[in-house]
């Protein structure tokens, strides 16, 4: 059995990033730049006032009060006319551009206007509010980095930089195969001995949250036709999952029967609990899961491996594997075995820094998973921890 850090290292060295395709800002939330974008023009183009006010030069307000005579109004949008002279100013508004030999605006409220065309300083703040031309960027200038994932600030960057279209790594396209004559979909009454299919679902969802189109394919029974049928799904993906029949039993059909289909198996069964019987391969050249049956295992096993392999094709650094940091165990643990060990486990609100360690473990009960905001992580062989002890943890939220 391969660990659980060489599985991941396999899983990555064998998983391509997908190709590219262009996209309107407008469809580019949470999508990843496929390549370094620049502005295409600068900004602002030219000085601007920051302020309504008056646009003066310094040396004319040097002493105060002082009278200027204003010789034009410059709304946002319009360029000014007439350069300024000694003893000048020109009523200028927010946004606007600077006339010549201007380098300073006077705030609209320590102004008075005392004639037609003439204004009394009485005070000039310090601050020139004058945004220097390409104060924002400059043309040519790089705006965003490629393998960034667009969040709404950098669109409006990029918009402002008149960037209206992007290349973004498409989302990849992951088809999910639930096996398991005893399954049924959700909202539909189970039969006697049957059960609703929760997996597909979770692991859509877990898809979509990761950055790529689920395709869930629904529940098979355990029947080889069917199975093939429902596997000809899997020629428009990019990703090809199966939840259940990873086994050796009867009825764990994946392996014996997609075999036939173009499964080609690369290593089966990881040092891990939950999750020891994850397959992974590739299905006519695309990378291949199965998943265990039982919902937490399958939620841990795609957790640990699709997520960085569904990140790294679609252009994102893959999430660390790694316990994100240490946390005090509220709970005694035993040793551990031979198989790493992902627990169940909620931070403590009471008592910050530490962790409560659940105490449903049993791989097919949902309810811990769904309480749980972290996964403490025995390493293989850990030995015994008492309560106060520190141990790994792995964020969920």
């Amino acid at each position: 059995m391969r660990s659980v850090k060489q599985a991941l290292a396999d899983i990555l060295a064998s998983t391509p990033i997908i190709d590219t395709e262009i996209i309107t800002l407008y469809q580019a939330l949470g999508r990843i730049l496929s390549d370094d974008t620049f502005a295409l023009l600068t900004h602002p183009e030219h000085d601007i006032s920051a302020m309504d006010g008056y646009a003066v030069r310094k040396d004319d307000v040097g002493t105060l009060p002082c009278r200027l005579e204003v010789i034009e109004e410059i709304p946002a949008g319009t360029l000014p006319v007439k350069a300024l002279n000694a003893g000048q100013a020109s009523r200028i508004f927010t946004g606007a551009a600077l006339p010549p030999g201007a380098n300073q605006v006077v705030l609209q409220e320590d102004v008075d206007v005392t004639g037609e065309g003439e204004i009394r300083v009485r005070g000039v703040e310090a601050k020139s509010h004058v945004r220097l031309r390409g104060l924002d960027f400059q043309k040519g200038g790089l705006c965003r980095k490629k393998g960034t994932m667009l969040a709404p600030a950098d669109i409006g960057l990029l918009a402002a930089a008149n960037v209206a279209e992007v290349a973004v790594y498409r989302r990849p396209r992951v088809a999910i195969l639930s096996t398991g004559s005893e399954l049924v979909r959700p909202g539909e009454t189970p039969g006697p001995g049957q059960i609703v299919s929760s997996n597909g679902v979770m692991i859509s969802a877990l898809v979509a949250q990761s950055g790529g189109i689920p395709l869930d394919i629904g529940p098979v029974p355990d029947d080889e036709a069917a199975m093939i049928d429902a596997a000809a799904a899997f020629d428009a993906a990019d990703i090809c999952v199966t939840i259940g029949g990873a086994s050796v039993g009867k009825y764990d059909l994946v392996q014996s029967v997609l075999s036939t289909q173009g499964l080609n198996v690369g290593f089966w069964k990881i040092a891990m609990r939950p999750g020891k019987p994850l397959i992974f391969g590739d299905f006519k050249g695309a990378p291949f899961f199965g998943l265990p049956g039982n919902p937490v295992s399958a939620f841990v096993c795609a957790l640990l491996f699709l997520k960085p392999a569904l990140q790294q094709m679609g252009g994102r650094s893959p999430s660390a594997l790694v316990a994100e940091h240490t946390l005090k165990t509220l709970q005694p643990l035993p040793a551990n075995g031979k198989r790493e060990t992902y627990l169940r486990a909620a931070q403590s609100i009471e008592k910050p820094g530490w962790v409560d360690i659940l105490p449903i473990q049993d791989s097919a009960m949902l309810s811990a998973l769904a309480a749980a905001d972290c996964l403490v992580v025995r390493p293989a062989n850990a030995a015994a921890a008492q309560v106060g002890d520190g141990v790994s943890v792995l964020s969920l939220k």
